[in-house]
């Protein structure tokens, strides 16, 4: 076997030029093995963490969707507590129907709380009244009681024409012609303890 001494200069050229190529990927390859073999892994873990979002995908859809239903029920439930509030709330529910007769025109004497009836899943509060005003004025103020945004049941009317007979110590406006006694009734979702009976106004009007 000939010297590479002995070689000519083009294959020692050559040579030298295999040598290079064979010793530069031998090196390339001792040096990057580990880390294509870390690649190879991390691509692994990549592709299994791409298969898991996309496994999420239709869960990350549903969540948006359970929060806009969550926001809706909460306003349902919003307007389904104005109109069956969870208390009792006397006082509000007195001046709401103290605002439905003035803009009636129509004179409240008196309004007397009734026992609390409880049911499975709200209590009953009834209030005695006993109002007076003209006909068609009555008639506007039990229209202006269904509107409300609070439910409010009317029972036990029994309507009554002014005359000789009514109590002289009353003073009735002109133009009023009938007396009205009622049952009043809103609703509330919780037990609340009863409150004090409403004493009966005195013999001016409740405005």
């Amino acid at each position: 076997m000939p010297q590479f001494n002995d070689m000519p200069p083009r294959s020692q050229f050559l040579l030298l030029l295999v040598l290079g190529i064979v010793v530069f990927f031998a090196g390339e390859y001792a040096w990057l093995g580990p880390n294509r073999a870390a690649n190879t892994a991390t691509a692994q873990q990549l592709a299994q963490i791409q298969a898991q979002n996309n496994s999420l995908k239709p869960y990350a859809r549903r969540t948006e969707l359970l929060r806009a239903e969550n926001l809706t029920l909460e306003r349902q439930l919003q307007t389904l507590l104005s109109i069956v509030p969870s208390q009792q709330a006397t006082d509000t529910f007195l001046r709401t129907v103290q605002a439905a007769a003035l803009r009636s025109s129509v004179h409240i004497r008196s309004v007397v709380a009734k026992p609390l009836v409880k049911k499975q899943f709200y209590t009953a509060a009834p209030y005695q009244v006993a109002l007076d005003g003209g006909y068609q004025n009555l008639q506007a103020f039990y229209r202006r009681l269904a509107q409300l945004r609070r439910i409010v049941d009317v029972n036990a009317l029994a309507l009554k024409r002014l005359g000789k007979t009514t109590n002289a110590a009353l003073p009735y406006q002109p133009g009023e012609s009938v007396t009205a006694n009622c049952i009043l009734t809103t609703f509330y979702s919780q037990g609340a303890p009863a409150s004090r009976p409403v004493a009966p106004t005195p013999q001016g009007r409740a405005r």
